[in-house]
């Protein structure tokens, strides 16, 4: 079966005379970027040979792009990395692609549709869940899920009144 692959930062614009790319990190392992590390940009590998964090993004220097027209050419794309290369979670805690695409589910066996899309708030995530009656906004809260089973894809989701 081949690897899918996950998205690790999107390249914002490029960055001085020498091609670095500025990135936003859509991963919460900023080793993905240290330099040796390997991104695949369209299926293609590329060494990272220097980063460094700024403000809220990063710089990185790929190997083989070397001037900021090549950089310019990379502007909007996807770095990812293949999903086997994906550090292991504890016990408990899913990425949040793992859940986008469950069946939520109450307690009772309601069926409350899909999770479509996971919200950052600061605070907690919250799940968008998109069903026959609309869409609902779940915490991903305990007292609010009940349990996140990936193998049969479903979201268990205590009965309460959801938002």
């Amino acid at each position: 079966m081949p690897d899918t692959f996950i998205n690790v930062a999107r390249i914002i614009k490029p960055f001085g005379l020498r091609g670095r790319i500025v990135i936003e990190s859509l991963t919460d392992f900023p080793d993905r970027f240290a330099p040796g590390s390997i991104l695949l940009l369209d299926n293609q590998p590329f060494e990272v040979t220097a980063s460094r964090p700024q403000k809220h993004r990063w710089v990185l220097k790929l190997k083989g792009v070397d001037s900021p027209e090549d950089a310019e050419t990379l502007r909007g794309a996807l770095l990812q990395i293949p999903e086997s290369d994906l550090h292991p979670l504890p016990e408990g805690q899913h990425y949040r692609f793992q859940v986008i695409g469950l069946l939520a589910v109450t307690l009772g066996g309601e069926e409350l549709g899909k999770v479509t899309d996971v919200l950052e708030t600061g605070s907690n995530d919250v799940y968008l869940v998109k069903g026959p009656a609309g869409e609902r906004l779940v915490p991903a809260l305990p007292q609010f899920i009940a349990e996140i089973d990936l193998e049969s894809g479903r979201i268990i989701v205590e009965d309460m009144e959801v938002v």
